[in-house]
């Protein structure tokens, strides 16, 4: 490695630094009931507190959607975290920073570093 691992192991210490907010991970899979032994379509935590930090980017109207009638602004939502934790596709990412909570999806691979993780969130309507 160019720098040597104490250098990144600082780099990593102060991203994770920037981190003001915590999330929880959840995938929506067959759970079973403890009680009743029925299985059925249900959340399950993976991840609960997670250190992390969410940026928004609002883009200009030259990066809109188009539709027929105007454009449409679009509003990028990055989720920063430790590169240990897994977040599968799709999965809901429960996310309170600045004393706000939002349920978000992941949308996507994450963009892997050795200092941290990159996905883009969007907001979480239903499980599909």
């Amino acid at each position: 490695m160019i720098g040597g691992q104490a250098a990144w192991e600082t780099a990593k210490k102060l991203i994770e630094g920037t981190y003001d907010g915590t999330c929880d991970v959840i995938c929506y899979e067959n759970v079973t009931d403890p009680e009743t032994h029925i299985t059925a379509k249900g959340e399950r935590v993976l991840h609960s507190q997670q250190p992390c930090r969410i940026s928004f980017k609002n883009n200009n109207l030259n990066d809109s959607q188009s539709t027929e009638t105007a454009a449409v602004p679009v509003q990028k939502i990055k989720l920063f975290i430790s590169p240990s934790v897994n977040i599968p596709k799709g999965s809901k990412v429960v996310v309170t920073q600045n004393n706000r909570t939002q349920a978000y999806k992941s949308s996507g691979e994450p963009m892997m570093y050795y200092t941290h993780q990159e996905i883009i969130l969007e907001i979480f309507d239903k499980w599909v």
